[in-house]
């Protein structure tokens, strides 16, 4: 109930109206509620609109203070400035004054706060292995203000490990860019970095400039199990009998890379046909799309998962939602069953000196079971084939080597 006093409000009165909207005059009120709080208003229009300011509650803003207020307010509202934004921008200015005192977040603080809003949606191979290379590698910076890490702090860090662990040097990277790009991104009101900072862990135009590709002589290779060894291996995965072990063995009979494999959707597969077509968009080069001929026991294993799938798109589909099984979890799994001399990738060079030195396949079609390209690209373009029905029988006869028992011969393929 809204209430126009014929005098202007008094001490006594403020302290005394009954409940309802008592005004001062000149768009000052006071709201007094049912339950007794009493507070202070002003009402104004600004840009044929009309607001209502807060100023107070009466325990802590007097009758002159709140008419102070008020007036302050009004001037204002003559110059066209809506006090309430004007109010808000201050407190704004003064709270990021304050936090610029006590300083931007460390890099430690800002890694914790990215991987505590994130971890939801990772898996826990995934999350150990960011809490793991932000722990062993980061330490230099860890206590360093965000805003201060700059590209001599992000070189120290990395330059030791380029070129000796230059797949983990890449993911540090990222992983380090990712951090400050969120710090960054969370400081809109405190002004802790420069408006023209940027990120010194970015690649493009600057680290890049730095590192470059490393020396082909000095690229880490993938760890491959000796294929002597890959048959017992195959019987402990099937032991197993999980995502993560039939995922694996699936990678092992097709040949495909890690991405393309824990990738695999659905969709990809003619089940009638035998038939894995991966899209030109997963493959490693973008351009061109590859069949993987399918023995029967990555039939089997599809078999089974589609038994386990749920509904849900990916055939090797992982513990968060919509996402499939991690390759950071494939390496987990070998560790897991404490083997040391390999990777998930890396069962590729293992096909690829069986195919070689045991089953004498063709060079040209092992490397296409591989995705390989070979030759020069006018012999390619004259090689219009993707020998489809030999590249069958050598994942055959692969898969035949895989599932063998002690003491049987190897029946090498026919050359063409």
């Amino acid at each position: 109930m809204v209430k126009q006093l014929k005098e202007k409000l008094t001490d006594r009165k403020v302290r005394t109206v009954g409940p309802g909207r008592h005004g001062d005059g000149k768009g000052l009120w006071l709201n007094v509620s049912p339950t007794g709080s009493r507070t202070w208003e002003f009402r104004f229009q600004i840009a044929n609109r009309s607001r209502t300011m807060f100023l107070g509650n009466l325990d802590n803003v007097s009758l002159a203070q709140a008419r102070d207020l008020a007036e302050d307010a009004r001037r204002l509202v003559k110059r066209k400035i809506d006090p309430i934004e004007q109010r808000k921008a201050a407190q704004e200015a003064e709270a990021a004054s304050k936090a610029r005192e006590t300083g931007a977040p460390t890099f430690g603080q800002a890694a914790a706060e990215f991987i505590r809003r994130r971890q939801d949606g990772w898996s826990a191979g995934s999350l150990r292995e960011w809490v793991r290379t932000i722990r062993d590698y980061c330490e230099p910076i860890a206590d360093k203000p965000t805003n201060k890490i700059d590209a001599a702090d992000i070189y120290a860090i990395l330059d030791p490990l380029w070129h000796s662990k230059n797949e983990t040097a890449i993911r540090l990277r990222h992983r380090i860019e990712k951090i400050l790009s969120a710090a960054r991104s969370s400081d809109s009101r405190n002004h802790f970095f420069d408006a023209n900072w940027v990120n010194p862990a970015r690649w493009r135009d600057h680290l890049a400039n730095h590192y470059g590709p490393p020396p082909k002589g000095e690229q880490k290779r993938h760890p491959a199990m000796p294929y002597e060894e890959i048959p017992a291996f195959i019987q402990r995965l099937r032991e197993r009998d999980t995502v993560l072990s039939l995922c694996q063995e699936f990678l092992i009979l097709t040949c495909v890379r890690t991405e393309e494999g824990r990738g695999a959707r659905w969709e990809e597969f003619d089940i009638a046909g035998r038939l894995w077509t991966i899209p030109a968009p997963r493959m490693k080069d973008k351009k061109r799309s590859h069949r993987v001929p399918l023995c029967d026991r990555a039939m089997a294993i599809l078999e089974e998962m589609r038994a386990r799938s749920d509904g849900r798109p990916f055939v090797f589909a992982g513990v968060a939602p919509g996402m499939p099984v991690g390759e950071s979890s494939l390496r987990w799994q070998l560790r897991y069953m404490a083997v040391t001399n390999a990777s998930p990738h890396g069962f590729r060079s293992s096909f690829k000196v069986w195919a070689t030195e045991v089953a004498r396949i063709p060079d040209d079609v092992s490397e296409a079971c591989l995705a390989h390209q070979v030759g020069t690209a006018v012999q390619r373009a004259y090689q219009r084939s993707d020998m489809l029905d030999r590249r069958r029988e050598a994942h055959d006869a692969w898969a035949a080597y895989l599932d063998r028992t002690p003491g049987v011969n190897v029946i090498r393929m026919r050359r063409a």
